[in-house]
């Protein structure tokens, strides 16, 4: 029940930081700049609670790969606007490599929970 929780609020803020990150792609909402960080911290910590139930339940890689692609997530979201200037003409490659990365994330706490139905399932299973 709780992965199924963790599961929505993961969709909720993430749709709702994409949201907000187009349109300040599109220069529409630039105040809004804070926000967008915190909810993008918020998934990286929904998808770091993800990754240590996973590992609970023996999963130690999908796990693992949680809690690396949360940081380089987190630390490519706060330094963004740092890397953007060094990238000259292309920061709109920094931009994208940001998205994806988002994306991403997205993507592994959907395998995570995936990955934990089917055990769920294998263990119903095997009860007699």
């Amino acid at each position: 029940m709780v992965v199924r929780i963790l599961l929505m609020i993961l969709r909720l803020i993430a749709v709702i930081t994409l949201i907000l990150g187009i349109l300040m792609w599109l220069k529409i909402a630039q105040p809004l700049v804070g926000l967008h960080m915190l909810l993008g911290l918020l998934v990286v910590l929904v998808l770091w609670l993800l990754g240590g139930i996973i590992v609970t339940k023996g999963a130690r890689g999908l796990g693992l790969g949680a809690f690396v692609l949360g940081l380089v997530v987190a630390l490519v979201g706060l330094y963004q606007q740092t890397l953007i200037p060094l990238a000259g003409n292309m920061y709109g490659i920094i931009q994208v490599i940001h998205l994806l990365l988002g994306l991403c994330a997205i993507g592994w706490g959907e395998m995570i929970g995936t990955h934990y139905k089917g055990l769920q399932v294998e263990s119903t299973k095997a009860e007699p």
